[in-house]
Parts: C-alpha cells; sequence; structure tokens
C-alpha cells in the first residue's frame, strides 16, 4: 500500500513495529538503537508483516527500485532485500516468507521430512545421517568433502558467510565452494549471534542464509 492510502487505513503512519520505533523523518532506511528511519515520500509503499511486528518497504526509483524488510524478530532488524521479492505478496504473508527461505533448505526438509533450525538470516537444516554419510551426500553436490574436527577453542570459531553469526564447532563439513545446494556449512556445534538466542545445534546440519539479500554480509 502506498503511504495515503496506510495513513487512511490505519489512522496514521504506523509508530512501532514491535519493539522497534519507527521515525518516518528519514532518507535511506536506517537503524540505530531502537529506531528504524523510514522515507516518507508519497510513492513509497508500505506492507505490514505479522500483524505489524514486521514489514516490507518499496521505493520506487528511476533506475532500479529498492526494498527492506524490517521490523522485530528476538530484536530489532532491517535488511535490503531484492527488490523482486515483492513479487511474493501476491501469495501474501506466505508467499512472501516461502519466497525469502532458501530454496536448499526447503529440498532438505522435504527429503528428510525434518524442519529447519532458524537464527536471524541463517536456516540450519538437521541432517538424520552419520557424519560417514553426511559426507556421501555433501561429494552428490559436487564437492570433495572432508569433515574437521577442530584442535583447539581458536579453530572451533567459524564465521558463517562474514556475519556476525559464529557456530563453535565440534565439527563440520566447509561447503564455501560451489555446489548444487547453495549450502555453505554442514557442522554441529553452537550457534551464536548478537540479538539472538543461542542455539545448540547437536549432529550434522547443513547451513542456508536467507535469500533475495542484497548484502549478505551485512545481514543479521
Amino acid at each position: 500500500m502506498r503511504l495515503f492510502e496506510v495513513e487512511q487505513k490505519l489512522g496514521g503512519l504506523p509508530k512501532k513495529a514491535g519493539v522497534a520505533v519507527l521515525d518516518w523523518k528519514g532518507g535511506d532506511p536506517t537503524r540505530g538503537g531502537k529506531t528504524i528511519r523510514l522515507p516518507a515520500y508519497e510513492e513509497v509503499q508500505f506492507f505490514p508483516l505479522l500483524d505489524g511486528v514486521q514489514f516490507l518497504l518499496q521505493i520506487p526509483g528511476r533506475e532500479r527500485a529498492r526494498a527492506f524488510f524490517g521490523g522485530t524478530d528476538e530484536q530489532l532488524f532491517l535488511v535490503e532485500l531484492e527488490p523482486s521479492v515483492i513479487v511474493s505478496l501476491r501469495g501474501g504473508e506466505d508467499g512472501f516468507f516461502n519466497a525469502i527461505k532458501p530454496n536448499g533448505a526447503k529440498v532438505l526438509e522435504e527429503a528428510f521430512d525434518t524442519k529447519a533450525v532458524r537464527q536471524g538470516d541463517w536456516f540450519a537444516v538437521p541432517l538424520p545421517l552419520s557424519w560417514k554419510a553426511t559426507c556421501g551426500m555433501a561429494a552428490l553436490v559436487e564437492y570433495d568433502p572432508e569433515v574437521i574436527e577442530p584442535s583447539n577453542e581458536k579453530e572451533r570459531k567459524v564465521q558463517l558467510r562474514g556475519t556476525r553469526h559464529n557456530l563453535l564447532v565440534d565439527r563440520y563439513i566447509d561447503m564455501r565452494g560451489d555446489n548444487r545446494l547453495g549450502c555453505t556449512l554442514v557442522g554441529e556445534g553452537l550457534l551464536k549471534a548478537p540479538d539472538h538466542e543461542d542455539r545448540v545445534l547437536k549432529g550434522p546440519h547443513a547451513f542456508f542464509q536467507t535469500a533475495h539479500l542484497v548484502n549478505p554480509e551485512q545481514a543479521d
């Protein structure tokens, strides 16, 4: 909805999205402290999600549009998405959240009848396999797998694609080369990140980052 339609429907622009305070005096969308600053141009479109706890914002442009996903997860967040993701709203909220869930995660969930563990923009899919069998699966996606068992605390800390998410691994397979599933890592251990609850992951888990991110390294 365009902002004037949002104002008519809600009696004004929304002031909060969960714990996030929305400030409509900003230029480019930014996050600082407990505030998310958003532009109030006439052409901007705003789509509330999850009863207003989260939102999707579209900013039209002469050369290209921009899209931002924000609000509150465990804490407030704001990330830029590829503008094409707006089309997924034709399927409602479910269509949008399905679109940003990585395809590789969905493939493995269906294949193993399991459900991904999520921490922010990262999905970890539990694999009901031994580590030997996991290596065999990794080989099927054109990768030369090797199970790595860190020998000290420094080696245990594996950063996920330059983000603030770190896995304190017990063992893992580095999948950062090209592979059909788009998997970044298969590992087990303790998943940690600022603003998020720790996740204890036992057994092999395949890691995927949220789809359609414009700046994956800057996501939360």
